[in-house]
């Protein structure tokens, strides 16, 4: 894999450009302030809402959308997937300019053919693999987060320069940038958000319901199965460490034994052949079309997962934990 790191970029590149940032939200405000802090002109294009007023707040330039477009050089379009079209056939096609550069931190718009730029556009991945406060927070202390980098479209010779360019002007260049095309960025995010994510979800409540039903103590069971924090902190270290070496190294041989004795029965042949099914649906397009149909109707599949949810035992019992548990009562900005 290709990678590139502070030697590869030039923020000369970024002299007199003007960059927009769409969106003021989880990226948007990150990149904005470190792209500022490394000395480059940034202004914020925004709808009328909480967002644009911290951005004000915060000392940044604010335009109406289209006006942003009009006036900058570089432009991050740094709002959720499903707003994207909307937003760029009213407010984006009708203002581009030739050769102007288009930035995305995910590629699904442009994988799923939602969105289309003319050929004089370039268009361009970086995609932080970090939300948005570790990105500012290690910018802060003088490093970076890895990114995945993609020259989607070239309409000048300039485009990867300019890319490397704003991946160092974020501090991508100081953690690795990766190159990774923009198609399979959009894969893979997809089928962890709709594999391994709902497998540990799926997982906690079974754990949930085992220990419960068995007669163990509520506030116990939900304590050791994600609310003292202790599990997201092995897998946190298991990206310094790997993923079994963290185990090996911090575990007791009680736990490691554990592990390995019931690993490679825990999910099975069905699992296997779940996740290949998964990852067909993504390539193919229907979980975009599903989606597309869901956000016609006002998402009614993903607001009853989130109320079903939200109101059962599980998640009363840990809001009840939570507020025992005095070292979590600290507001996190």
């Amino acid at each position: 894999m290709e990678v590139f790191y502070e030697k590869d970029a030039d923020l000369k590149h970024l002299k007199n450009k003007k960059v927009g940032i769409i969106g003021y939200g989880i990226q948007g405000r990150a990149q904005a302030l470190n792209m500022r802090d490394s000395g480059i002109e940034v202004l914020i294009g925004n709808r009328n809402d909480d967002y644009i007023h911290r951005a004000a707040k915060e000392n940044f330039q604010v335009y109406p959308i289209e006006k942003l477009v009009s006036i900058c050089d570089i432009i991050f379009f740094l709002i959720p997937d499903d707003a994207q079209k909307n937003i760029f056939d009213e407010f984006i096609l009708p203002n581009l300019k030739t050769f102007q550069t288009y930035v995305f931190a995910h590629g699904y718009s442009l994988r799923f053919g939602l969105i289309e730029f003319p050929k004089n556009i370039n268009v361009l991945l970086i995609a932080p693999r970090f939300p948005g406060k570790p990105i500012r927070e290690y910018f802060l202390n003088g490093g970076g987060v890895p990114v995945f980098y993609d020259v989607i479209q070239y309409s000048s010779k300039n485009a990867n320069d300019l890319g490397l360019a704003l991946c160092k002007a974020i501090g991508a260049t100081k953690a690795g940038v990766f190159k990774v095309s923009y198609k399979e960025e959009t894969d893979i995010d997809l089928f962890i958000e709709q594999y391994l994510i709902p497998t540990i979800i799926k997982s906690i409540e079974i754990g949930y319901k085992t220990l419960i039903d068995a007669g163990y103590n509520h506030y116990a069971v939900v304590s050791e199965l994600f609310a003292s924090g202790e599990l997201g902190e092995v897998i946190k270290q298991t990206s310094i460490e790997g993923l079994y070496n963290t185990f090996k190294n911090h575990a007791s041989p009680t736990c490691q034994f554990g592990i390995s004795c019931s690993v490679d029965n825990s999910l099975n042949e069905a699992s296997l052949n779940y996740a290949k099914f998964i990852l067909d649906e993504i390539r193919n397009g229907n979980f975009s079309e599903s989606l597309k149909k869901e956000g016609r109707n006002d998402y009614p599949i993903l607001n009853k997962f989130f109320n079903d949810r939200i109101n059962n035992e599980l998640n009363e019992k840990y809001c009840e934990l939570n507020s025992m548990i005095k070292f979590r009562n600290v507001e996190d900005e």
